[in-house]
């Protein structure tokens, strides 16, 4: 027993003069080295993308009325269908985007794109209408009592 304490006094001796332990990588703190204040450089705000990738506008308009929206439940969420009628035949690649979300209430605007080759060609209201769906998640319907969808000159709201 005497040789171990022996053995341990003068291994700790040993040690303690050739460092401290606070700068051994021994201790965890050390691993990773010091903190460093680094500079921040911020991108230039530009639409022209810096690698010569493409940048996509929407340019289609707004759905002239809309005359139907339905909230479905599904397992993960739901599934919000608008339907609308616009003034001429031949739109398409209609979507519901979006606009705000805002103290529980989620608005969306739908959006038609128009061919110009009808456009000013009217049809029966069969013929303009448009039907678009978006499908919306339990997190995106967390505390959301009014979804209001809305076109150039009408909008409808359902409600939970």
């Amino acid at each position: 027993m005497r040789n171990g304490v022996i053995v341990v006094c003068a291994a700790g001796l040993a040690l303690s003069g050739c460092s401290r332990i606070s700068e051994s990588r021994f201790n965890p703190l050390n691993w990773f080295g010091a903190a460093r204040s680094e500079a921040v450089v911020t991108a230039p705000a530009s639409l022209i993308p810096e690698r010569g990738g493409r940048v996509t506008v929407d340019q289609r308009g707004a759905i002239d009325q809309i005359v139907g929206v339905e909230l479905s439940r599904t397992i993960s969420g739901g599934l919000l269908t608008a339907t609308g009628v616009d003034q001429s035949v031949g739109g398409f690649n209609a979507e519901l985007v979006l606009i705000s979300r805002e103290a529980g209430t989620l608005t969306y605007e739908m959006r038609i794109e128009r061919s110009g080759q009808d456009a000013g060609t009217t049809g029966s209201p069969a013929a303009r209408t448009t039907t678009a769906a978006v499908v919306l998640s339990a997190q995106d319907l967390a505390g959301v009592r009014r979804i209001t969808v809305q076109g150039a000159s009408s909008a409808m709201s359902v409600t939970r």
